[in-house]
């Protein structure tokens, strides 16, 4: 399945979409309009991810380099209104209603992977407020969150027949590993009580990219791959992860 057959009308509504959620969010409304509001917000950019991070992604190759720069130009709508008209008391107001609404742990696994994708943006463009996403539970509960969505790891048939399918499990993985790479910006990201958890995910994703020769493909399911080497990489900074990275030496092999 493709989105793409050489328009780009897609990405530009979709992202319209999500730009205009931003914006909407900047100045404090109605409380009682939040929790409807943020539900919006998470089923918006979860349809928005999936057409413009899976889509484009596994778009054929002779599309890939339209799909993936009209996604860039698109998305920029969001990150100027954050990094311009955002303050950070908005965004941990943001983060805390998100956290009372649970939004993480929705029975919509879809929704719940769409929220880490709003908190992602939250994250990136504010890094001020990483600790107070970090106190609020966001990552603990994006852990929790990829227990649903692989509940035990995807055999090797998964990662090799979704190279270029767009795929329900594939579109969930990508927002939760933009989340969880986050932390990085963290000022002591490893000293997190929870980093070894995602350490042991990286590491297995990492060596699985290396067994199949994922990354070798035209497309694949990109994000999360390429997120383990990040999150393996921020821990090997840390001489406390030494042993362990380097005990084992399929980890060397594979980064």
């Amino acid at each position: 399945m493709t989105l793409f057959s050489g328009s780009t009308d897609l990405i530009e509504r979709t992202s319209a979409l999500f730009t205009s959620w931003f914006m909407l969010q900047v100045a404090s409304i109605d409380e009682s309009l939040l929790p409807e509001s943020l539900d919006a917000g998470a089923a918006i950019t979860a349809l928005n991810l999936q057409i413009c991070a899976e889509g484009a992604m596994k778009a054929p190759r002779e599309l890939q380099d339209l799909a993936s720069s009209a996604t860039s130009v698109a998305q920029q709508g969001a990150f100027r209104c954050l990094l311009k008209d955002y303050k950070d008391e908005r965004v941990r107001d943001l983060i805390a209603a998100i956290a009372r609404r649970r939004l993480l742990s929705h029975s919509d696994i879809t929704l719940a992977c769409g929220t880490c994708g709003l908190l992602f943006m939250f994250g990136y463009g504010v890094p001020t407020c990483i600790v107070a996403m970090d106190e609020a539970g966001v990552f603990t509960g994006a852990l929790a969150l990829h227990e649903r969505v692989e509940p035990s790891p995807l055999p090797d048939s998964w990662w090799l027949g979704t190279c270029d399918v767009v795929d329900s499990t594939s579109s969930r993985l990508t927002p939760l590993s933009w989340l969880l790479n986050v932390p990085k910006r963290h000022a002591a990201p490893t000293k997190l009580p929870w980093h070894g958890d995602l350490l042991r995910i990286a590491i297995r994703r990492v060596k699985v990219n290396a067994a199949l020769g994922l990354s070798s493909n035209p497309c694949m399911c990109f994000f999360p791959v390429a997120i383990a080497h990040s999150v393996v990489e921020t821990a090997a900074q840390d001489p406390e992860y030494h042993q362990l990275l380097l005990g084992d030496s399929s980890v060397p092999d594979a980064l």
